[in-house]
C-alpha cells in the first residue's frame, strides 16, 4: 500500500484509515436517483478452478456457490453509483433495492433477470442471453463498467476481500 509509505504509518493503520474514509464517503448521498437509473448485480469470490482439490470436493453445486452477491444502481445524469452487498438475488431483495435507490417516476434499465419483474417504475430491459446489449437508450453498460473497475481493483490492488469486509470496499 502506497498510503502507509506516504504518510509514515503501518500498513494496518493505513488499511484502517482507508476503510473509515470509504465509510464516510458511503453516506454522502442517500437520496434516491431521479433517473434514468441502471441496475445490475455481480458476484465476488474465487473461481472454482483456482480452489484446491479439497475445497472443490466440498462444493456440491455449480455456479455462484461460495460467492458474494452485490447489487448496484447507477444514475446516468449524475454518474453516481450506490452499491450494496446482498444475501441473495431474489425478487424481494432486488425490488427493495430498486425502491430505495430510484424515484417512483424514474426510468429503470436492467438486464433480463426475472427478479426485476414487477417493479413499479417505468422499466425497460436488455436481453443479454440473446446477445442484446444495447437497444437505443436501453442498456446497463454504465453499471457494468463500474463492476469491471471494481473487480480490476480487487485483482490488482486488494487481492483478497473477505465477505465480512466486502461492504466497506463496495
Amino acid at each position: 500500500m502506497k498510503l502507509h509509505r506516504n504518510i509514515g504509518v503501518t500498513q494496518k493503520t493505513a488499511w484502517f484509515m482507508m476503510h473509515r474514509i470509504r465509510e464516510a464517503w458511503s453516506h454522502e448521498n442517500d437520496d434516491p436517483f431521479d433517473g434514468p437509473v441502471e441496475f445490475d448485480e455481480t458476484y465476488i469470490g474465487g473461481k472454482r478452478a483456482n480452489k484446491s482439490l479439497a475445497e472443490r470436493s466440498e462444493l456440491t453445486d455449480r455456479g455462484t456457490i461460495d460467492m458474494t452477491a452485490i447489487v448496484g444502481a447507477k444514475d446516468r445524469d449524475t454518474n453516481q453509483v450506490n452499491a450494496k452487498v446482498i444475501s441473495s438475488v431474489d425478487k424481494p431483495t432486488l425490488n427493495d433495492f430498486v425502491e430505495d435507490n430510484a424515484e417512483p417516476d424514474a426510468v429503470v434499465y436492467t438486464d433480463e433477470n426475472r427478479s426485476y419483474v414487477g417493479i413499479p417504475q417505468t422499466h425497460e430491459t436488455v436481453n443479454h442471453s440473446a446477445s442484446q446489449y444495447v437497444d437505443g437508450m436501453v442498456h446497463v453498460n454504465g453499471i457494468e463498467a463500474f463492476w469491471s473497475m471494481f473487480k480490476r481493483a480487487h485483482k490488482g490492488t486488494f487481492h483478497k476481500m473477505f465477505p465480512k469486509h466486502l461492504q466497506r470496499y463496495v
